[in-house]
């Protein structure tokens, strides 16, 4: 991973130690339960979704994301629409793309697998918003010009897991003092 420190964001050592240890501890688990989910959001249906109930809840929701893109300068690359999002978010029940983990509120990033890239179902990850900085400056995620595989989604994960990964190992050993 190339920039360690935003992937911690402002955690504590002590607090890095835990985050890890969770991450680490709900590995399998987490990771069987994304790749069902993926699988999931690889198969939208626009047409079924668009059937769904739209609750003022899933408005207001709708409506911050669209405000968020908008207020950072990056609304044009809003290519989905409402139902859209919604089958994405419901989908992942706030839970990353990448670990399984249940994430906070305040550190769940919905971001483009490539920065190149609108927001569509089969091209964003929901991810730790350290991972997501993290992943920010990582070559292999600016842009989708020389992509030639089938799953955006799977290459984006397959990518970003083996980086937790290799920091999971790489941490270890301090960890464990």
């Amino acid at each position: 991973m190339t920039n360690r420190d935003s992937f911690f964001q402002d955690r504590t050592i002590k607090q890095r130690i835990q985050y890890l240890e969770r991450i680490e501890q709900g590995w399998d688990e987490g990771v069987r339960w994304a790749d069902g989910i993926i699988s999931e959001l690889q198969e939208y249906d626009p047409e079924s979704e668009g059937k769904k109930a739209w609750t003022s809840q899933w408005d207001s929701r709708w409506k911050a994301f669209v405000r968020n893109k908008e207020a950072t300068g990056h609304g044009e690359r809003v290519l989905w629409g409402k139902n859209e999002w919604c089958f994405f978010a419901r989908s992942c029940q706030g839970r990353s793309l990448v670990t399984g983990q249940v994430l906070e509120r305040t550190d769940c990033h919905i971001d483009r697998i490539f920065n190149s890239d609108g927001y569509t179902v089969r091209n964003c990850l929901l991810m730790e918003g350290g991972l997501n900085f993290a992943k920010g400056s990582m070559p292999e995620f600016q842009t989708s010009s020389d992509f030639t595989g089938e799953c955006k989604l799977e290459f984006g994960v397959r990518i970003l897991r083996r980086a937790v990964r290799e920091l999971l190992e790489y941490s270890r050993p301090h960890r464990d003092r």
